[in-house]
């Protein structure tokens, strides 16, 4: 995916496909669990390591609001694989307002790429009201 915006952060961690959350997914979205449904990535998004920097990056206080996603895949996942996710943050602004654009690379064990996903966010203040008209 090209890179846009300032740096701000990367991580690496090793994420799984987990067999339960794959047919969660598919039951709540109504789809079939084989292949593995294609938004999966996006759980990763909420993995210790990701959070953590994206808490880190918007501050106390403030909300992150996911606002679009999009995928790009080399070869489908598989349920019980493992992966070696990178994932790097980068700042944004989305119709003029503070965001971030995390993207995620996820290579199998042979270091083949498998999916590449860009998720945008945008930077909600509750705090701080909106200009007016």
């Amino acid at each position: 995916m090209t890179e846009d915006g300032k740096p701000l952060g990367s991580v690496d961690f090793t994420a799984e496909v987990d067999p339960a959350r794959v047919e969660a997914l598919a039951a709540s979205a109504g789809l079939a669990a084989d292949p593995v449904p294609m938004t999966y990535p996006a759980c990763w998004l909420f993995a210790p390591p990701v959070r953590g920097l994206v808490e880190r990056l918007i501050g106390e206080g403030r909300l992150p609001i996911h606002v679009s996603q999009r995928y790009r895949y080399d070869r489908p996942l598989t349920a019980g694989g493992h992966y070696h996710v990178h994932v790097d943050v980068r700042e944004t602004r989305p119709q003029n307002r503070p965001g971030l654009s995390v993207d995620m690379t996820a290579v199998d064990a042979d270091g083949r790429a498998v999916v590449e996903a860009r998720s945008s966010i945008v930077i909600h203040d509750p705090g701080k009201r909106a200009a007016g008209p």
